[in-house]
């Protein structure tokens, strides 16, 4: 069913008056500090980051002092290259752009920053016990060197990747500070030679969940796109 149309009806239409049309507003400009980074300054910002966290991380390394037995052991391996591998994955997977260029999935991002200091502590925790190798004052005096290897790092990234997280920026942010954490762990496995499993999971671990927090609460607000 088809209607025609009558060009007479168009004079039914009244006229608007005079002065009663305003132009359209500008949109607000966003203020430059509020702007996300290009591709390219978040790139070089990244890379300026980690350089400056590696840096850290080695010049600290070398002020502690290297552990006595550093060698290539079952120790060392799962004191230092366990945590860093897995620190590594959990970065990569917090600074990956997503299948939509939005970051990885919230389930996955969630998943990583909630599982990755769990599977250090129980791996950690599979290393033989030894007697009088773990008390709480050694875990928590070991600990603060890995909070203080970690916290920097941290800081270089928050800075790079501020004004960056469109979706589920505490949790990308939480899982950055994990990831730091985790380095922070690996960097004090080559200065502590305590090899007691619990004392690995405790001490060097509750660094990790503390950067955690701290990326979730604080690093968060920074890295949110505004």
């Amino acid at each position: 069913m088809s209607s025609s149309f009558d060009p007479a009806d168009l004079g039914s239409i009244p006229d608007l008056p005079a002065g009663d049309w305003q132009p359209p507003a500008e949109p607000p400009r966003v203020p430059a500090s509020d702007r996300g980074p290009t591709r390219q300054a978040l790139a070089r910002r990244r890379r300026l980051a980690m350089l400056a966290g590696l840096v850290w991380l080695a010049v600290l390394v070398v002020v502690l002092g290297l552990r006595h037995d550093l060698g290539l052991s079952w120790l060392v391996i799962g004191h230092a290259l366990a945590p860093a591998a897995l620190g590594a994955a959990a970065l990569t997977a917090a600074l990956s752009p997503g299948p939509r260029g939005l970051g990885p999935s919230a389930v996955t991002t969630v998943a990583l920053a909630l599982g990755a200091p769990i599977v250090f502590a129980i791996s950690s925790a599979l290393f033989p016990h030894f007697d009088g190798g773990h008390d709480a004052r050694s875990a928590f005096f070991c600990g603060d060197f890995g909070l203080l290897l970690g916290a920097v790092p941290l800081a270089a990234l928050a800075w790079a990747q501020r004004n960056t997280c469109v979706t589920a920026a505490p949790w990308r942010s939480a899982l950055i500070g994990v990831s730091m954490g985790l380095a922070g762990a690996a960097a004090l496995g080559m200065h502590c030679a305590n090899g007691d499993g619990l004392h690995v999971a405790i001490g060097h671990g509750w660094p990790v969940i503390v950067l955690g927090v701290a990326g979730f609460m604080l690093v968060g607000r920074v890295t949110r796109v505004r």
